[in-house]
């Protein structure tokens, strides 16, 4: 996702030294910290395991993982009380 039309790139590789796909990677992590892209992938995962683990996950995203939207502290679910021990 391009947030700045048209895209601008340095004149200058920040890095100099490397393979295209590392320049390529760096340029992208430069955007991505600076806000002016963002990467949209699809994935699909194969969780192995405890499938309890995957409903705490769960709640912890449903309560934003313990922070509200200006990052400030929010109760987490009485089920996630024993994260705080």
């Amino acid at each position: 996702i391009l947030y700045e039309q048209p895209l601008q790139l340095p004149e200058e590789p920040t890095g100099k030294e490397g393979t295209l796909l590392e320049k390529v990677t760096d340029e992208m992590a430069r955007l991505l910290a600076m806000g002016k892209i963002d990467v949209d992938v699809n994935l699909t995962a194969t969780f192995i395991g405890d499938k309890r683990v995957l409903a705490d996950i769960k709640l912890l995203a449903e309560s934003g993982y313990g922070e509200d939207k200006f990052g400030n502290n929010v109760p987490l679910s009485e089920k996630l009380g024993y994260l705080r021990r």
